[in-house]
């Protein structure tokens, strides 16, 4: 049954899909507390190598591991038997590895401009919403950005995203009352990964310093929550076990469907469509404004393979950080790049439900009264196109050398 959650969590997915550290740092956290929960059994000294490794490693694969490392060996280790001192020690020291990178570009990045849309993030919703989201996340009913297709419960509409967080709170408690009664060594290190990487970082964020934002560092505890929902199956009195069993086959129903709906979506293929058409009529073409969520993997096609066409993104603040709360303030004068005045035509490419579609209404109009024309207009898979040429003729720019 734990395999069977992490199979269809959509956090997993989401993350194992993205080419970012959070699966790699998921890996690296579980296989420190495996090794961690090994030393507290056996004693190897093997174990205790091996966890001094990753839990140094971690800090350099994603920052966030610090909410989780030590504090779930700590709490094993207040639940072993005997506790040894020397223990304590041992689960916290690995972590001064880090303190190298955090004085040579941690504190300075940590008061970066990058950073400041996790505190507009924060204090839009606050404590209790991150929570409440966080929760929603970890149930497979987060809200995921439209151009992932349906991974999330929650597309479903609010009936199915309240059911599927109901019903994953419910294994998770299920399963640690199974643990509990069968005497599990191991269940306060559980509990203890399952609510760090929330709890520590609201904690941080209620304290001054907004670091946190829900839908990502929950991947951190998927492990944690997998197994809780594992143990859920192991409750000893029969009518537990099937209903445990039926809720579990209900919330694995729900994300299946969402998981099924997102394999068939395909959402490179129109990227690489739109690159390919670049690179085929790169000559002819200025440049590229990619609106909202077409920026980045746009730019990524563009530098795995250049055709040495400039792609710029709208607004060009997600060249730091493809955020969402990008999508929620108002449209700004700045935020809409003028023309580079290139020869060749201006493409404008936007995704219909991300979230920027009043740039790309902007950027349009802001094109047409720089003087130039629509000459063709294209649709992508879920991409829309629209090429610019000028002035006002309905015409292409000249191609660059002609």
């Amino acid at each position: 049954m734990a395999a069977g959650a992490l199979a269809v969590a959509p956090l997993g997915i989401y993350y194992g899909v993205e080419a970012r550290p959070y699966a790699l740092a998921t890996l690296v956290v579980a296989a420190a507390v495996d090794r961690w929960l090994a030393w507290q059994d056996r004693r190897r000294r093997r174990d205790v190598v091996l966890y001094a490794l990753l839990a140094a490693l971690a800090p350099y694969v994603h920052y966030f591991t610090l909410f989780v490392l030590p504090l779930v060996p700590l709490a094993a280790w207040l639940a072993a038997s005997p506790r040894r001192r020397s223990d304590a020690v041992l689960a916290v020291a690995p972590l001064l590895a880090f303190v190298p990178w955090l004085f040579a570009f941690g504190l300075a990045h940590a008061g970066a401009d990058s950073k400041a849309w996790i505190g507009l993030w924060w204090a839009r919703y606050g404590a209790l919403g991150s929570v409440a989201r966080s929760a929603a996340a970890l149930g497979g009913a987060g809200e995921y950005p439209p151009y992932l297709g349906v991974l999330a419960v929650a597309t479903r509409g609010a009936p199915f995203a309240v059911a599927g967080t109901v019903a994953f709170g419910a294994l998770l408690v299920a399963g640690a009352v199974a643990q509990a009664r069968a005497g599990a060594r191991g269940l306060l290190a559980l509990i203890g990964w399952l609510l760090a990487p929330v709890a520590v970082p609201v904690a941080v964020s209620l304290a001054g310093l907004p670091v946190f934002i829900p839908g990502r560092y929950e991947a951190f505890a998927l492990p944690a929550a997998a197994l809780l929902v594992g143990a859920a199956a192991t409750l000893r009195a029969r009518w537990a076990r099937w209903l445990t069993w039926g809720v579990a086959v209900a919330w694995t129903a729900m994300l299946g469907q969402t998981v099924v709906a997102y394999l068939g979506t395909e959402v490179e293929r129109p990227v690489r469509l739109v690159h390919g058409l670049l690179q085929r009529e790169g000559p002819n073409v200025g440049e590229v404004l990619a609106v909202g969520f077409t920026y980045a993997p746009l730019r990524a096609a563009e530098l795995a393979d250049a055709t040495g066409v400039p792609v710029r993104p709208v607004p060009p603040a997600l060249a730091v950080h493809p955020g969402w709360e990008q999508t929620s303030r108002p449209v700004d004068a700045e935020d809409l790049p003028a023309p580079l005045g290139r020869p060749g035509e201006v493409w404008l490419v936007s995704q219909p439900g991300d979230g920027f579609e009043r740039w790309a209404d902007a950027q349009d109009a802001r094109l047409v009264a720089a003087g130039l024309a629509v000459t063709r207009a294209l649709a992508v898979g879920d991409l829309r196109l629209k090429v610019f040429g000028g002035p006002a003729t309905g015409k292409a720019l000249p191609a660059a050398g002609r």
